[in-house]
């Protein structure tokens, strides 16, 4: 192969300045470790959508919106035997889409040389795990107000842990977690919360047994508000009256996340929003996620969906066996690189 070859997935390389330096090599490398459920970093109630309310958590239908039960993170990054390099490679080099801008320009200096605005979210130097278990080693990232930062990675590298790190669900065992420069490591998810801090956990964050209605309410009481929703999403405004649970996927996720646009969260962390939703409503859901970065909201998200994650992401960071291997501008993304966060195999590379 002609020339220096950029840095892999597999690399130890430096990642970019907006995520952090590079932590420092730990003793030891483990196994590929499975996430478990959260388990809560205090004694305060997991929040999810619902801010202060009880969290809005997937639950089944009829189930006590106050119980706290967990289930293991689904798996469904696609299988590694049926890689299409090409596919991905197709992938990095069309054009962003649906308002994608590659490099952020909130990164550095700005338009005009205006300095970028300091992180909404910084992870430093986190370690975390379950039990005994580790799974995160020496994480660092970071992301500004007005910025999506996708997280890429294969099953186990673990995204949805460093998700429920950033929401406050567990707490690291090393390493700190700031919100706009304040030191919030012990903070539980309800301090987190009251802090402009928003988790969209892997699933639909609904109450499956209220009406429509009854579930904007709960997250918005000025009826002012709710209006502003239906005038949005006409299908909600024809069945408010109607059980939640009676609606489609796509239906259930705009219930979800339609009420952060009336008031945007200072960071939203959303865990595989686009899950079993067909394209045209992952369309919308990613619209919807590129309306709340113009509005300012720092985006932490963990996408399955590669064409769809690289056409509104400004960050693109990759983990692998709970470390960021390499994080920078998503023009910068390779197809290779692409190819082993999503499958966790090295892509041949051709000469």
């Amino acid at each position: 192969m002609g020339g220096a070859a950029a840095p892999g997935v597999g690399a130890r390389a430096v990642p970019d300045a907006r995520c952090g330096a590079a932590d420092p090599a730990p003793a030891s490398v483990p196994g590929r470790v499975r996430e478990p459920s959260p388990v809560p970093a205090a004694s305060e109630p997991p929040v999810g959508l619902g801010g202060g309310v009880p969290p809005l958590h997937p639950l089944r239908p009829e189930a006590d919106p106050r119980a706290h039960r967990t289930t293991p993170a689904a798996q469904d990054e696609p299988d590694a035997a049926a890689a299409q390099p090409s596919v991905f490679g197709a992938l990095v080099e069309q054009p962003p889409a649906l308002g994608g801008r590659g490099a952020s320009p909130r990164s550095g200096k700005g338009r005009g040389g205006e300095e970028a605005p300091s992180a909404a979210l910084a992870l430093r130097g986190v370690h975390a795990g379950y039990g005994g278990a580790p799974v995160l080693h020496g994480v660092d990232l970071t992301v500004r107000a007005g910025e999506i930062v996708a997280l890429l990675g294969p099953n186990g590298a673990g995204k949805s842990t460093t998700c429920h790190v950033a929401a406050g669900l567990i707490a690291p065992l090393t390493g700190s977690v700031h919100i706009h420069t304040r030191d919030a490591t012990r903070d539980g998810p309800v301090r987190r919360s009251r802090a402009g801090v928003v988790l969209a956990p892997e699933g639909r964050g609904i109450f499956p047994s209220l009406t429509i209605e009854e579930n904007l309410a709960l997250r918005l009481p000025e009826q002012s508000a709710r209006d502003a929703v239906y005038e949005r999403f006409a299908s909600l405004a024809k069945r408010r009256t109607v059980p939640a649970g009676s609606l489609s996927g796509g239906e259930q996720q705009m219930l979800a996340l339609a009420p952060l646009l009336q008031h945007p969260p200072a960071v939203l962390i959303a865990d595989e929003p686009s899950l079993g939703l067909a394209p045209r409503v992952v369309d919308e859901v990613f619209r919807l996620l590129t309306e709340l970065r113009e509005a300012g909201t720092a985006l932490l998200l963990v996408e399955e969906k590669a064409a769809g994650v690289l056409g509104i992401a400004d960050t693109v960071a990759y983990l692998a066996q709970g470390r960021v291997t390499w994080c920078g501008p998503r023009n910068e993304v390779r197809a290779d690189q692409l190819t082993e966060a999503y499958l966790g195999i090295a892509a041949k590379v051709r000469s």
